[in-house]
């Protein structure tokens, strides 16, 4: 099925034009079970309308897909629409902001539309404490954590209200992560993109969403949908813009975690040498992929990894999983416990939990 699957996805952004051979009936089930599984179902449904005739599947199945699909298109009208609403809302509260992954992402697809969603991420330039009190005279907070809190700013859509995009264990490979987004802040809260709305620059993505690939896998798991992300932010990098990623990827201690991450695309995407930011690493791209199959999106589906109610419960199994980690990044894997006691302690001291 891995097969059937990166063909298809292959299809999908143009580096094939169709199978290698015609599928059955309970393959063309387990395939469309599988683009659920990686929330790749609208790509995965537009690559399927491309194949030739006697490739698609069966007439009863092809029109289940499209109901799917056209669902999934119905979710990015509501997502696009709420994304506008939210930055109205930001800009009448006066703070700068920039709407991370999903919809900014989006847009490099040739198919925006086709692209399954999720929540909104927005990241504020303001103080933590100042952005809190602002936004929480006029809607609900919930969750607070070291990076982002919980808003109810709209009933069908959730939001994360980022006061930093993202950071790392190791307090020495966070403070030059850290410096990084300082330094391109200002730009990324006045890039905005053809839709109208504020959204993360090529440069800057090609470090944050690999750092975002580099969380999920390390907090909850991650699908191939992040992968496909990054393939197309990789498409539409120059080569100066990768080379300036790679020093600061370097700087931040991710490099082996790139070049396996280099390894994916080219073994599921077929990604052109010539886009490579670093060597891919075989022996770790094949694991990272096996860790793909096996968790799907964000992990939902990782039945190794037991469910706890309890806050230390759910710490104890992440450092568990986390172990497994250590050749990707070991800095990461030493400083994990000790950074989880001291954001309980931090949450706790701040009334966060």
């Amino acid at each position: 099925m891995r097969k059937i699957l990166f063909e298809l996805l292959q299809v999908a952004v143009g580096t094939r034009k169709e199978l290698s051979g015609s599928l059955s009936v309970d393959e063309w089930n387990g395939l469309f079970k599988v683009l659920k599984k990686q929330a790749l179902f609208g790509v995965g449904y537009e690559a399927i309308c491309q194949l030739p005739a006697e490739q698609r599947p069966p007439r009863p199945l092809l029109l289940q897909g499209y109901a799917q699909a056209e669902f999934i298109k119905e979710q990015n009208s509501l997502l696009n629409k709420r994304v506008l609403e939210l930055r109205d809302i930001m800009q009448g509260m006066e703070i700068p902001y920039c709407i991370l992954k999903g919809q900014g992402t989006a847009i490099l697809y040739p198919k925006p539309e086709s692209r399954q969603c999720g929540d909104i991420d927005v990241w504020c330039d303001c103080p933590r404490d100042l952005l809190l009190e602002k936004v929480g005279k006029k809607y609900a907070l919930g969750d607070k954590v070291i990076h982002h809190a919980d808003v109810t700013f709209f009933e069908d859509i959730s939001v994360d209200l980022h006061y930093v995009p993202t950071w790392l264990y190791a307090p020495w490979h966070s403070r030059n992560l850290l410096r990084f987004i300082s330094k391109e802040k200002e730009t990324q809260m006045s890039h905005k993109n053809e839709k109208g709305f504020c959204s993360p620059t090529v440069k800057f993505n090609l470090v944050y969403s690999m750092m975002h690939m580099f969380r999920h896998l390390f907090e909850e798991g991650i699908g191939l949908r992040q992968f496909m992300d990054y393939y197309y932010i990789v498409l539409h990098s120059t080569e100066q813009e990768r080379k300036k990623a790679v020093e600061v990827i370097k700087k931040i201690g991710k490099i082996r975690f790139l070049g396996a991450v280099m390894y994916v695309l080219q073994e599921v995407f077929l990604l052109d040498e010539k886009y490579l930011l670093v060597k891919p690493n075989k022996e770790l791209g094949q694991f990272l992929i096996d860790e793909i199959w096996i968790g799907g999106n964000f992990g939902h589906h990782d039945k190794r990894v037991k469910k706890s109610q309890f806050y230390l419960g759910r710490i104890k199994n992440r450092l568990g999983k986390q172990l497994s980690f250590y050749s990707f990044a070991p800095s990461e894997v030493i400083c994990s416990p000790f950074w989880k006691v001291w954001h309980y302690c931090w949450r706790k001291k701040n009334g966060y939990l």
